[in-house]
């Protein structure tokens, strides 16, 4: 099962999870697939959600996993399926949401305080 994602920054989020084994929470899996979609994933459209580059390699059950993924702004929906050395695949996993938020406010494609000058000030003009 996937945790809530953890250590949201600019672009980049950790993903969280433990790791199954090859026959339940036995053994070793042989593989992960990590996928990500703007639309909610289900078993039907896992195949047209998009899968991430460099998936870590399964632990012995039981063990925390992570997974370091970037995204541009915006909402995503992500899921994992594992799979064992036949490869014999299991079901989808639970589905956990994202949003990532671009905070390069004035477009000059750098985050740095001139941005947080216009959302500090953005926010104190609703404070008034």
């Amino acid at each position: 099962m996937i945790s809530p994602v953890s250590g949201i920054t600019i672009n980049e989020t950790t993903l969280n999870w433990t790791a199954p084994g090859d026959d339940g929470d036995v053994g070793t899996a042989s593989v992960y697939d990590i996928r990500y979609s703007t639309e909610l994933i289900t078993e039907e459209n896992w195949d047209s959600a998009i899968q991430f580059e460099g998936e870590p390699v399964p632990q012995i059950a039981g063990s925390s996993e992570s997974f370091e993924v970037e995204l541009g702004s915006g909402t995503y929906y992500i899921a994992i399926k594992t799979a064992d050395e036949v490869p014999n695949w299991s079901l989808l996993s639970n589905v956990i949401s994202v949003t990532i938020f671009d905070y390069d406010i004035n477009c000059d494609g750098v985050v740095d305080i001139a941005d947080w000058i216009i959302i500090t000030n953005y926010i104190l003009k609703g404070k008034k």
